[in-house]
């Protein structure tokens, strides 16, 4: 077959922003329960009840409103006790029945699955490898194409595609595979490759092309499925488009679990693109790439390659917003609790003070600052940066913004946010306003831009040096839609976090502007055990 058409980065930035627009569901008082998406996930055997938790926690965290688990009776007294939310249905086989037949397989789909009330369904996700389980798979899928339902198709669900022999148990029917994503990690995508491509893998390069080449093969042998290939970059692809998704700060934890996240926040958009499909119709694929002329352009909006791509995307965020924070305590509960305000960022939800960011000197504010405005500008927003002009670190002083590390970008400098022409704010649709603490209209002013239909995220300094709260931090924390607090490093013992700034210069001023020369990031046995020298 022809290589594949790799994505690049613009047209990749703009697909995910109108696939964002279109199918993540606008909340609304007439919406009800359900209708925001129903979606199933079918694992979960007595040795593994925590990954189909954790997918169908994603799958709730990242929007849907309802999420049933289908898994072994051993799994679901402790999958029910992990979390009141789901609905639990332990009526899969037991690990030690023997496999049922095709004809009892689809009696058993049918008369407990209730896969038409859903809309999209996960498997794989703590299965086992229970021939009993694996002899599912085939009767899910059938089931799925007849309902026209997408599918998911994740861990041991895979391993009747290709098994450590390199031999596929099943094959797959071109009827089944036109809403079917599969998500192999690195030993599933050898084994598939194997069995369905006779080729050893394709690694990553630094340049795109060889290995987008051979995940689209891939696909195009699985019937036109959807493949993503999960590593250090994902490579969504189907038979004829590929992108690479990489991260410019990305997860460096490998915590088990990540995976069954990916899983049940694809079948999140795969049910998100069930429900605008029945809003739109045939208009839906017209709305994701309005100038489709040529079969590359199709596959670019086909809904199931458009929702597999918002899904893995929003995944990779959300473990890098929890990875910066907590390093080598990233975990999957973390990860599950940013997807929420991941979600947000890709869905215009105007008029609000979106985030203010809290912490000491030496924590990352601006830093932090800058990461969220940068999405937004991937995302295609425009943009202004707002800084005090009392600031004049940098190459350019009062022209920049200047993080601790030395990290510039463009700002616009005033002494009061008031002062800020109005030609500066007039065509921006998000405003990051950096060290709002110097700035003592921040309030009004952050409210007034968020009233006029503006995105606004501050961040400030959470006290003094003498740990007195700043006037303004209290009604900002209050008219923010989230608050995210910050602690750098103990300067002193090295070990400990930092909640405080402490003053290493004999100045009393409030304002007195500076870096490590005159400030220190202290815990508090350190900061109350020195003396301001």
């Amino acid at each position: 077959m022809a290589a594949s058409h790799v994505l690049s980065h613009d047209k990749l930035v703009a697909l995910l922003q109108r696939t964002a627009q279109i199918l993540i569901p606008a909340l609304s008082a007439s919406a009800h329960k359900g209708s925001h998406g129903r979606v199933g996930i079918v694992g979960g055997c007595a040795a593994y009840t925590g990954a189909p938790y954790f997918a169908a926690l994603a799958a709730l965290r990242t929007g849907a409103d309802l999420a049933t688990v289908i898994c072994a009776p051993d799994a679901a007294v402790p999958i029910k006790a992990y979390s009141p939310e789901l609905i639990v249905r332990g009526i899969l086989p037991a690990d030690g029945d023997a496999p049922p037949g095709d004809a009892k397989a689809a009696t058993m789909i049918d008369d407990g699955w209730a896969l038409a009330s859903l809309h999209a369904v996960s498997m794989g996700s703590g299965l086992g490898r229970a021939p009993a389980h694996l002899a599912l798979v085939g009767p899910l899928l059938d089931h799925a194409a007849a309902l026209d339902l997408p599918v998911v198709l994740d861990g041991d669900a895979l391993f009747p595609l290709g098994n450590d022999d390199g031999k596929a148990a099943l094959t797959l029917a071109p009827a089944v595979t036109d809403r079917l994503v599969v998500t192999p990690n690195a030993v599933e995508y050898r084994r598939l490759c194997r069995a369905l491509l006779n080729e050893a893998v394709v690694e990553l390069g630094d340049v795109p092309g060889p290995a987008e080449d051979q995940v689209s093969r891939l696909a195009a042998a699985l019937h036109h499925a959807t493949v993503v290939r999960k590593g250090a970059a994902d490579i969504v692809a189907n038979a004829h488009v590929a992108a690479r998704l990489g991260h410019a700060r990305p997860s460096l934890r490998r915590c088990g679990g990540q995976g069954d996240v990916l899983a049940g926040t694809i079948a999140v958009f795969l049910a998100w693109a069930t429900l605008a499909s029945r809003n739109h119709g045939p208009d839906l694929a017209a709305l994701l790439l309005p100038d489709a002329e040529t079969e590359t352009d199709n596959a670019v909006a086909n809904s199931t390659f458009a929702a597999a791509l918002m899904g893995a995307i929003v995944t990779r965020d959300a473990a890098s917003v929890v990875y910066h924070v907590h390093r080598r305590a990233t975990n999957v509960p973390l990860i599950l609790e940013s997807l929420p305000a991941v979600i947000d960022t890709f869905h215009d939800d105007p008029s609000h003070i979106e985030e203010v960011i809290l912490g000491p000197m030496f924590s990352g504010k601006t830093t932090e600052l800058l990461r969220r405005v940068r999405r937004q500008v991937a995302a295609r927003k425009t943009v202004a940066i707002i800084k005090s002009a009392k600031d004049t670190r940098g190459a350019e002083p009062g022209r920049a913004t200047v993080t601790h590390d030395d990290v510039a970008v463009p700002a616009y400098a005033a002494l009061r946010l008031a002062d800020v022409p109005a030609e500066v704010l007039a065509d921006a649709e998000v405003v990051g306003i950096d060290e709002g603490q110097f700035f003592d209209d921040v309030m009004p002013v952050a409210d007034e831009l968020a009233n006029s239909g503006k995105i606004v995220v501050v961040a400030t300094l959470d006290g003094d040096f003498m740990r007195r709260p700043f006037a303004s931090t209290g009604p900002l924390v209050a008219a923010a839609e989230r608050v995210t607090k910050l602690t750098a490093v103990c300067m002193e013992c090295l070990a400990a976090d930092a909640p405080f700034s402490k003053r290493l210069i004999a100045d009393t001023s409030v304002e007195v502007i500076g870096g490590k020369e005159s400030y220190a990031a202290m815990c508090r046995n350190c900061y109350n055990s020195l003396s301001t020298t």
